[in-house]
């Protein structure tokens, strides 16, 4: 990195490393108050959610072409303009409320976002880790990023509660100057290698995949609100989703420099890890459908208790990322050990709240399941990105790392919320009608419920019809409760039963153990570049 001379190495590696996490806390949309940027900007939980997911398709899509960035321009010049695009997209997003340019506006954010944290962190890999470890390098990534997003959640929901959801915008706005300023003074700008041209690129594949992306997160996302098929707008983005894919996959097989080599898809360990990665997304997404509504729809916490989990979530990380930095690290354990643990947790995550769910649990109740949660969240997310790296060599790692965040960011996440939450609402209306033949004045639960409310209503002095209105609808969420807490019980022990024969699974299966693997060096990924993939010819 080129700092300028009087700038200590100690301190050159705080300023990267803490410019990498103001990165990583940077976004365009901060789905914490979710509610309060819906009610904000007049659009619906759908349009925000597929806003959000705008910047993790860019930051996926932006994969294949880090190091072609890195190659061609300064480390000043990357890091000031990233900071500049999150500054600007920040404000379009705090004051616009067109859907269109949201995600837009997102899509841009997601790839400078992972294109500053990129350079800083590629910038620090010897002092991280000396020997250029593969492993050492992952785990502690992992834990950056991972924890991260625990601790923006945090802060976003400290600054929503004391202020306005608003004023996130403003603090990564500052925080960005700050940036912008720091480094604007103390690195140099100058090449420390030599340009290289961003030709021969595949723009159009690149588009192509967004696209794709873009229109299958659309379908998932607003499928449920718009009826599925029974909608146009639904079937003409599958129809427009098939010639997407057709036209990138026909690009990708005939043209001689695709944005994505067929050839990724032949090993082994990624498939493999696409798979594990799938089945790690199912069991996630219980907590952002489910869990959720637990905690602010029975449990009634607001967004600032509901967000303090994240502390636990956060516990969770910090342990499994020593865990599997030991594990895949220093003892070079095999890979089946990790996944069999990771996968544990999340079994023993929804084991203890099956039996949890009640309308009157403590905060602390939670703390152990969602520590469980961030400790297989980050052992699996390592050790699994590791796994897929296993055979495949440096040129195409990027390209994999591409085709593991559409399972794992782009597109996995909104296809397991999306189904998770189709099933919860066909299971609620089921239940609903199955408990909803037992009322009657017969039932001494339903008779009881019912005469205790109107009694009440009727000494506070309101009318008789009032009182039976009141009573009535007492006596429907009472209903209405016990069909969620049963549809979510279902859901959660039927993961539970699924998970249990995926380790079953996991056991028969065999994995390698963890191999010493060098990051290579930057002048022999330039060499590669320049001679044997773009050269001109």
């Amino acid at each position: 990195m080129a700092f300028k001379d009087f700038v200590p190495d100690k301190l050159r590696f705080i300023i990267l490393l803490l410019t990498a996490i103001v990165f990583q806390f940077s976004n365009s949309i901060y789905l914490t108050n979710l509610n309060e940027v819906v009610g904000g900007k007049a659009l619906t939980v759908e349009d925000v959610k597929l806003i959000a997911s705008a910047s993790f398709i860019g930051m996926t899509m932006i994969f294949p072409i880090l190091f072609r960035i890195k190659f061609r321009f300064m480390s000043r010049t990357i890091l000031l303009t990233s900071s500049m695009v999150i500054i600007v997209g920040n404000l379009i997003c705090l004051y616009s409320d067109n859907v269109l340019v949201l995600l837009v506006t997102s899509l841009f954010v997601g790839m400078f976002r992972m294109i500053g944290t990129f350079e800083c962190l590629s910038s620090i890999q010897l002092v991280i880790t000396p020997k250029r470890d593969f492993t050492v390098f992952f785990s502690v990534v992992y834990l950056i990023v991972l924890g991260s997003i625990q601790l923006s959640g945090l802060l976003n929901a400290e600054i929503s509660t004391l202020y306005s959801w608003k004023y996130m915008y403003v603090l990564i706005i500052s925080l960005q100057l700050l940036v912008m300023a720091v480094l604007w003074f103390l690195l140099r700008p100058i090449r420390l290698m030599k340009k290289l041209p961003l030709y021969q690129i595949d723009w159009l594949g690149m588009a192509l995949w967004t696209l794709l992306l873009l229109t299958l997160n659309f379908i998932f996302e607003y499928g449920k609100r718009l009826d599925w098929f029974d909608s146009m707008y639904i079937r003409l983005a599958t129809v427009a989703s098939i010639f997407l894919l057709v036209c990138a996959v026909q690009r990708m097989i005939g043209l001689r420099r695709p944005f994505i080599l067929p050839a990724i898809f032949k090993y082994k360990n990624l498939l493999r890890s696409l798979l594990l990665l799938a089945v790690l997304q199912i069991f996630l997404s219980t907590s952002s459908v489910i869990m959720n509504a637990y905690t602010g729809g029975v449990l009634h916490y607001d967004t600032f208790h509901n967000t303090s989990l994240n502390w636990a979530v956060f516990v969770g990380v910090l342990l499994g990322a020593a865990f599997a930095f030991y594990w895949v690290s220093i003892y070079r354990g095999p890979y089946k050990t990790i996944f069999f643990i990771g996968f544990l947790c999340f079994v023993l995550f929804h084991f203890i709240l099956f039996f949890t769910f009640q309308p009157d649990i403590s905060k602390m109740d939670l703390w152990l399941p969602y520590v469980l949660k961030g400790f297989g969240y980050v052992a699996l997310y390592i050790s699994i990105a590791l796994y897929a790296a296993e055979g495949i060599p440096f040129p195409h790692f990027f390209g994999s790392l591409t085709i593991l965040g559409f399972v794992r960011t782009a597109l996995g996440g909104t296809m397991a919320n999306s189904l998770c939450s189709n099933v919860l609402q066909f299971l609620q209306k089921r239940n609903l009608i199955v408990l909803s033949q037992e009322i009657d004045f017969v039932n001494p639960t339903s008779n009881y419920v019912y005469n205790n409310v109107l009694n009440s209503s009727i000494s506070t002095g309101q009318t008789m019809e009032q009182a039976h209105i009141a009573a009535t609808q007492a006596l429907y969420g009472n209903v209405n409760m016990q069909a969620m807490l049963l549809s979510w019980k279902e859901i959660f022990g039927g993961i539970t039963l699924f998970g249990v024969l995926f380790l079953l699974g996991i056991l028969f299966m065999h994995y390698a153990n963890p191999s010493f693997r060098q990051l290579p060096q930057f002048s022999s990924i330039w060499n590669y570049m320049w001679k044997k993939g773009y050269r001109r010819k």
